[in-house]
């Protein structure tokens, strides 16, 4: 990829940069602790909810939205950095079109 030749206005340099970002993020301190954190939390409610009594429907709706959350918030950020990859995959192309 030839970065001078990028429009840093096209949404896919963007989408690539933002992808980017999101990875360098999660490999720092607050993206590995914020992770680790979600999957203590996750595991937790997870094992919550196995054991709590099947009347208690409040409980267990609570339960379940909080692991939708957690794992809503994990799929938002492995999304950002995969759709930053298929971007900076697809300018490679173009870029090979371009120079062949």
């Amino acid at each position: 990829m030839r970065p001078a030749n990028l429009d840093p206005n096209d949404p896919q340099v963007r989408t690539a940069v933002f992808g980017a970002e999101v990875q360098e993020f999660l490999h720092g301190e607050i993206g590995t602790f914020l992770i680790h954190q979600a999957e203590r939390e996750l595991a937790q409610a997870i094992e919550a909810l196995k054991k709590i009594p099947p009347e208690l429907s409040q409980s267990i709706a609570q339960l379940q939205n909080k692991i939708e959350l957690l794992e809503g918030f994990e799929a938002w950020l492995g999304g950002a950095v995969q759709d930053g990859l298929n971007a900076i995959r697809a300018i490679d192309n173009e870029e090979e079109v371009d120079a062949g």
